[in-house]
């Protein structure tokens, strides 16, 4: 009898750490471990938390992500004539340029996705750009309702509006609302995979 009982409970446990595939629905995970060294509770409902927390767990994950943003805008440069390219130092020095594309590169390898809000764009000296929070960034396309949790379809391009907040009032914050030519957005490897956002649709 003892022997039965616990061959059944060996059973239940590798059952319950099967991935398990179907044609429908994809992968499905369950997730047992939710800690790391001395880090706990990582944020596994939302992957861009969940990416930055890790970042932050090791240095073998930090140090080369920012080895990786200097190294992918070392001598970045704009070249042609000497007045435009005095111009373009000027304007860099000016908007710290530098720091924004390191910036940049750093968010879309930990993220994979990277969306900077344009500002001052009718004042060309001081034009610039500021990534949004990814966390809370939805990107869909026409004719999907603002706060949409429908998950019968996948959201697919052309995007249509880059939300802030969609998921709700975060702080009695309203949600932002930005169209694409708004935007500065960059996404890796965004034909191999689709993931779900904050509203829990899958995105493609």
């Amino acid at each position: 009898m003892t022997d039965t009982t616990n061959a059944a409970i060996d059973l239940d446990r590798k059952k319950s750490n099967i991935v398990k595939v179907f044609a429908s629905t994809g992968i499905e995970r369950k997730d047992t471990i939710y800690k790391a060294g001395a880090y706990r509770n990582f944020d596994t409902t939302n992957r861009f938390n969940l990416y930055r927390q890790l970042s932050l767990t090791s240095p073998h994950v930090f140090i080369p992500l920012q080895k990786l943003a200097l190294t992918l805008v070392k001598g970045i440069r704009f070249e042609g004539k000497s007045s435009l390219v005095k111009n373009f130092e000027k304007w860099s020095e000016r908007i710290n340029f530098e720091e924004k594309t390191q910036t940049l590169a750093r968010l879309l390898c930990r993220d994979g996705t990277y969306v900077g809000l344009y500002n001052n764009v009718k004042n060309p000296d001081k034009m610039g750009f500021e990534p949004l929070l990814m966390s809370q960034t939805t990107i869909v396309p026409r004719g999907v309702t603002k706060g949409s949790a429908d998950v019968t379809f996948i959201l697919t391009p052309p995007i249509n509006r880059f939300y802030v907040n969609e998921k709700g009032n975060l702080n009695d914050l309203e949600a932002g609302s930005y169209r694409p030519e708004q935007v500065m957005y960059g996404s890796f490897c965004a034909n191999d995979y689709t993931f779900r956002d904050i509203l829990g649709r899958e995105t493609y």
